[in-house]
């Protein structure tokens, strides 16, 4: 290790010219003289992930003009909408400069054990030589600053942004969904026996919504055992604009077909039907009285600054703090709690709540409208699995600890959906009594499911080549989907003509990522457990849950990694699955699939697969 010069590079290449050591950001090469910082954070993964929760709990509670940031964000709405900004959700997906963030705890770690004469920066984001100079401030070493003079945005369009996307996003979300508001609304009665499943309309099973059938492969068989056990079951779905082959009219004439079938004891409604000029007028005013108090914090980028460390996180941090508290964020939150006191206020008392728990801003506006009409008990249901590095599901214990007025609004129990969940959510510091197991729904019958045979016919009459591929994409907002496919297209011009692929875009994908890059595959959107069966190996992006399916249907398995980002994946950890990170290492990958292995049977460590539902059944 060269220590007298370390070089902080996020480029392509080191100039030649240099002879110091070379802290690479985006690479994880990790040998002669370089040293990878997300090697490096995934190392030491524990640690950093619990430094960075704790900042996050504590930003919450700085102080400004001798109050708490929490409590100067509750406006009069019964909820702080501290918890609703994109840095209380901690979501990757949304957030991508949470993994910079996570990396410059990481450089400060690695600084201040090497003690380096000079610190030098070469990155084209002027936000990491802020930051790796207040590093070498606190610890005393020299910083040569960098020579680039970064382009600024002029100041109308900077100041007035947030203002004109806030606007912007209100009125969108009322031409996207005010069609909904005409939808004829079905009182519930006055059962103790009601309840409420709030839940996405998505991944619906097509063979029964074309018979006007409700299936959803979220919650596959506790409709029918609710039913059966008594109750009424009231949908409240969020339909969603931008996802899905579903339109809103189509929706719409589903929802009817749906509440049509005779004797379900299920009434199925769009959150958005309670969209209307009273939620518009409360959503403005909210964010009017939002925007104004945000603003008129001072000093705000010393409230960034990481306790007992010379990192401030304000350069990085800064773009989510000013959308969630005055642009476009802030305008969608504070939507979300109009439209849910609207939906909440009218309902005869709900004996039970169930909601997909996926740490999003809107399940806090639902907590906090359920809690204000004393509807009764509230389930977080944990329907997916729970990586590491999916950072919405997890805060600091603190958090969990401040039960006062204006601390997180949380459920009754979170309900999780096996032994790795109930885990995770344990080890992270969620109170023992408040999480329960409960059967997976979306992983019933995980045996039964492997190898079956396929239901799609167009798929598997696709199918003629040696080795059959299926790639299954991610959601991402920072093109790690385009990584992947541009990977695979290197793969296809290379190999033999013995491979074939088939594309799997997520469900809410409407990107044409394929025709976009010029990348000539088939592409499916069938259920994946209809089609795994038919393919050797199944490349799955790092954010999908598709390659945690594949692997447990028996099907050999490779992660491509996206090196600006976390590695998202739930076989995180385990050896007997390819991670890969380059076209390269994808192609190697590829032809070298007879070495790859299965653990074979480890659905028991990840989920309670009974499909009697038993646990289910004396919960409820």
């Amino acid at each position: 290790m060269r220590s007298g010069i370390f070089l902080i590079c996020d480029k392509p290449s080191i100039p030649k010219d240099f002879k110091g050591t070379a802290i690479l950001i985006d690479s994880l090469y990790n040998e002669n003289f370089c040293i990878s910082l997300p090697t490096y954070l995934e190392k030491n993964s524990e640690r950093l992930r619990s430094k960075y929760l704790k900042f996050i709990g504590d930003l919450g509670n700085r102080k400004v003009n001798g109050y708490s940031i929490t409590d100067q964000l509750e406006i009069g709405d019964g909820l702080s909408y501290w918890w609703m900004t994109r840095l209380a959700e901690k979501s990757p997906f949304k957030s991508p400069d949470i993994y910079k963030s996570l990396l410059m705890l990481a450089l400060e770690e690695i600084l201040v054990k090497y003690k380096p004469k000079e610190v030098r920066v070469s990155s084209e984001q002027s936000e990491y030589e802020e930051i790796v100079a207040g590093i070498c401030d606190h610890i005393d070493i020299f910083h040569a600053p960098g020579s680039r003079s970064f382009k600024k945005p002029r100041l109308f369009f900077k100041t007035h942004k947030p203002f004109l996307s806030g606007v912007a996003t209100i009125l969108k979300i009322f031409l996207q969904r005010y069609r909904a508001t005409f939808f004829k609304k079905i009182k519930s009665n006055g059962d103790s026996k009601n309840l409420i499943i709030f839940s996405y309309f998505a991944h619906l099973s097509r063979k029964h919504y074309e018979k006007g059938e409700y299936y959803s492969f979220m919650w596959t068989k506790l409709p029918d055992l609710l039913i059966e056990k008594g109750w009424t079951i009231n949908w409240l779905h969020h339909y969603l604009p931008s996802g899905g082959t579903i339109s809103l009219n189509q929706g719409l004439q589903l929802l009817d077909s749906f509440n049509n079938q005779k004797n379900n004891n299920q009434n199925h409604m769009f959150l958005d039907s309670y969209f209307g000029f009273s939620v518009l007028w409360r959503t403005f005013k909210s964010w009017f009285r939002l925007r104004r108090k945000a603003l008129s914090f001072k000093d705000l980028p010393t409230l960034f600054q990481v306790s007992e460390s010379g990192v401030n996180l304000w350069p990085l941090l800064k773009r989510d703090w000013i959308l969630s508290t005055s642009g476009s964020i802030a305008a969608a939150n504070c939507f979300w709690v109009a439209l849910f006191d609207s939906a909440l206020k009218d309902k005869p008392k709900q004996e039970l709540g169930l909601y997909l728990h996926e740490g999003q801003a809107w399940e806090l506006a639902m907590l906090a409208a359920w809690r204000k009409y004393r509807h009764g008990k509230i389930v977080a249901v944990q329907h997916a699995t729970v990586p590491f590095w999916h950072l919405y599901y997890f805060n600091d214990q603190s958090v969990y600890l401040n039960q006062s007025s204006g601390g997180m609004p949380v459920p009754d129990l979170w309900s999780t959906n096996g032994p790795a969940a109930y885990n995770a959510f344990l080890d992270s510091g969620y109170p023992s009594d408040k999480v329960i197991m409960l059967e997976a729904l979306r992983y019933l019958d995980l045996k039964s499911n492997t190898h079956k045979e396929v239901n799609d016919k167009s798929v598997a009459g696709w199918l003629e080549k040696t080795v059959k591929v299926l790639v299954v994409g991610d959601l991402s907002l920072y093109q790690a989907t385009d990584k992947l496919l541009l990977a695979l297209k290197y793969c296809a011009d290379v190999l033999s003509k013995n491979y074939q692929f088939v594309y799997k875009p997520h469900p809410a994908d409407i990107s044409n990522s394929c025709d976009r890059l010029g990348l000539d595959v088939k592409q499916t959107d069938a259920p994946l457990a209809e089609i795994v069966s038919n393919f050797d190996v199944v490349i799955s992006g790092h954010g999908s849950s598709g390659g945690l399916d594949a692997y447990l249907a028996g099907i050999k398995s490779i992660v491509f990694l996206d090196n600006a980002s976390f590695n998202l994946s739930a076989l995180r950890g385990l050896d007997s699955v390819k991670f890969v990170s380059s076209p390269l290492e994808l192609t190697e990958a590829l032809t070298s699939i007879a070495t790859l292995s299965n653990e074979g049977d480890i659905a028991k460590d990840f989920f309670l697969s009974d499909p009697k539902l038993r646990r289910w059944t004396n919960f409820i």
